[in-house]
């Protein structure tokens, strides 16, 4: 089992994981991007492949609706969704189960990098594509829509949280966060660094964004 903690090194936050207790066997051996748990049950991506565990410990091989490079998933409104980064074919799929997926059509032909939900709505956040269509949202994971998003930056994590959708990026200047109430309209928030944010977590009463490279790889936000 991970555990992710968060120590003080000569004034720089760092993040660091330590793996105890016991190593699991995937349903395969690839190189798994994302997982989530909904409906009792763990669900993990890849390109191409998806596995499924209810009990914690063995994990089985499902098939995905397309061979893709699925590179996040979520669950919300008894529905998980995942979104692939790829500049061609399916780039979103959905199930009920987590058990057999449906493919569907995503907004642009964009690299979808994290998706989320909350208040009745999946959002979903890209690294390429217009500035009018890196993000897209969909009430059901069917029918999806493009968004503005508040710069052309490349936009890796998003998440909800205290009322608010927040994405980071990797990219742009002063500009690596942005906000929104609705995820419909977004609005530029001032980053602590520009360093390279890969994603970005709520808990509590924090938001907590790491990046892989940059002086600082933590910047937390705090809600008053």
């Amino acid at each position: 089992m991970g555990r992710c903690r968060i120590y003080n090194d000569m004034g720089h936050n760092q993040c660091r994981c330590e793996y105890v207790d016991r190593s699991q066997t995937s349903g395969e051996e690839t190189f798994w991007r994302s997982v989530t748990y909904g409906n009792s049950l763990f669900v993990a991506v890849a390109t191409g492949k998806v596995m499924t565990r209810s009990d914690g410990e063995s994990w089985t091989s499902r098939t995905a609706a397309a061979n893709s490079g699925w590179w996040d998933v979520t669950f919300g409104g008894s529905l998980f969704v995942a979104v692939a980064s790829a500049t061609s074919g399916t780039l979103v799929m959905t199930s009920s189960d987590g058990i057999s997926w449906s493919s569907q059509t995503a907004a642009a032909i964009n690299e979808w990098q994290s998706v989320t939900y909350a208040e009745n709505l999946f959002v979903a956040v890209s690294s390429t594509g217009t500035i009018n269509t890196r993000v897209m949202t969909s009430p059901d994971g069917s029918v999806w829509t493009s968004r503005a998003s508040a710069s052309d930056n490349e936009w890796r994590g998003v998440t909800w949280g205290n009322g608010t959708f927040v994405a980071v990026s990797s990219t742009g200047t002063g500009n690596r966060v942005m906000t929104s109430h609705d995820g419909l309209s977004w609005t530029s928030q001032t980053s602590a660094s520009d360093s390279d944010w890969q994603d970005v977590v709520f808990g509590g009463d924090k938001f907590i964004a790491c990046a892989n490279q940059g002086t600082w790889k933590l910047m937390v936000s705090i809600v008053a």
